[in-house]
């Protein structure tokens, strides 16, 4: 019996080592708590963050902290056992407060509800383990998939269309032109895609998630709203959000607003809140790398994006092309141009602030 126990408990704390922050507890009427955790959950976990921070702030400015890490002789063999032994300690350091902080979930009763709510809904997301997974807001990376590009039920007479993506042309001519055009493409395809899209950037996000968990708990609480996980084509997580107001009186409440948000914009805080005062059904989304989404907003990654909740709109929320509305502004106005495009029976299309030109 008490190996038994010691069992359960090693078990117990390499479940919570990895397993996700949990932000908000709703109660049966739909009210929510924010979730306590104790001291060594909480010292642990902002260690963690404050290391991944420092670490997404170095790879954004590493082009500066290598000049400076070169004049200081970093690359030499002396310089090189410094950075080791600065490796050694960051590591040390960080297992000690995953440590420190499963130990701690073990101890909160709260905490082992829900890993053991999270686990039954990552084996069987059936409609009574939904419902009890919809009690709890938390890191959306372990968030189960409920809906995949290629799932559909009923008729699949919509032509999809999934566009390649463009490939990179190395400037022609002499080859000295090579190493400037590798070097551009790194710094394009790394800093400069988050500097020209600010709302993948990882600290912002950080920032801006005190803000972001409030609107979701707002249209949660207030307008019975339900996450959602969808897959792409490209393998991309989308995170979405919809709050379904066909039981309303309301006959606004039979077409669905699609709402792709701007740069630097999230559905929690964004342009939902217009369609649901005119009590619309709406379906909000995140664009790769913006809040809980996986990618970068590139425009194939936007595309296979939006096309997934195109299809999630149709065939799993029932809605028709002809009952479906398309809103957005800014970069979301180039992927409602392109799903206009796509699907080009919708009930109408919305789009300000946008600069986009689509091929044929």
């Amino acid at each position: 019996m008490v190996e038994l126990n010691k069992i359960s408990l090693f078990q117990a704390f390499w479940r919570c080592l990895f397993s996700p922050k949990l932000y908000r507890i709703y109660n049966k009427n739909g009210e929510g708590i924010m979730y306590e955790a104790n001291h060594l959950e909480k010292w642990g976990d902002q260690i963690i963050t404050s290391l991944f921070i420092a670490w997404h702030v170095g790879v954004y400015t590493s082009p500066v902290l290598m000049f400076i890490m070169y004049k200081k002789g970093y690359f030499l063999l002396e310089g090189a056992i410094t950075l080791t032994k600065v490796a050694v300690g960051v590591g040390f350091l960080l297992a000690t407060s995953y440590g420190l902080r499963s130990f701690g979930r073990i101890n909160t009763p709260s905490y082992l509800k829900f890993q053991k709510t999270l686990t039954s809904a990552k084996k069987n997301l059936n409609a009574e383990n939904k419902k009890a997974l919809m009690v709890y807001d938390f890191d959306f990376e372990q968030w189960p998939v409920e809906f995949r590009w290629n799932e559909v039920e009923g008729d699949d007479s919509k032509t999809r269309r999934f566009d390649s993506p463009s490939n990179y042309r190395v400037a022609e001519g002499s080859l000295m032109y090579v190493p400037c055009s590798i070097i551009s493409y790194l710094a394009a395809h790394s800093i400069g895609i988050r500097l020209i899209y600010p709302g993948s950037v990882s600290a912002l996000g950080y920032m801006m998630s005190p803000l972001l968990l409030q609107g979701r708990a707002t249209m949660i609480e207030k307008d019975d709203g339900e996450r959602f996980k969808l897959k792409a084509h490209d393998g991309n997580e989308i995170d979405a959000f919809f709050v379904d107001r066909r039981d309303k009186r309301s006959g606004n409440g039979s077409t669905l607003v699609i709402c792709s948000e701007g740069n630097a914009g999230f559905y929690e805080i964004g342009i939902m809140v217009t369609p649901l005062r005119a009590n619309y059904s709406v379906l909000g989304w995140n664009h790769p790398g913006f809040g809980g989404s996986t990618g970068m907003p590139y425009p194939n990654q936007e595309q296979n994006a939006m096309d997934v909740v195109m299809q999630f709109a149709i065939h799993k929320l029932g809605f028709l092309p002809e009952q479906i509305v398309l809103f957005g502004w800014s970069i979301g106005g180039y992927t409602t141009a392109w799903a206009a495009k796509a699907y080009p029976d919708v009930k109408a299309v919305v789009s300000n602030k946008n600069k986009l030109k689509l091929e044929s």
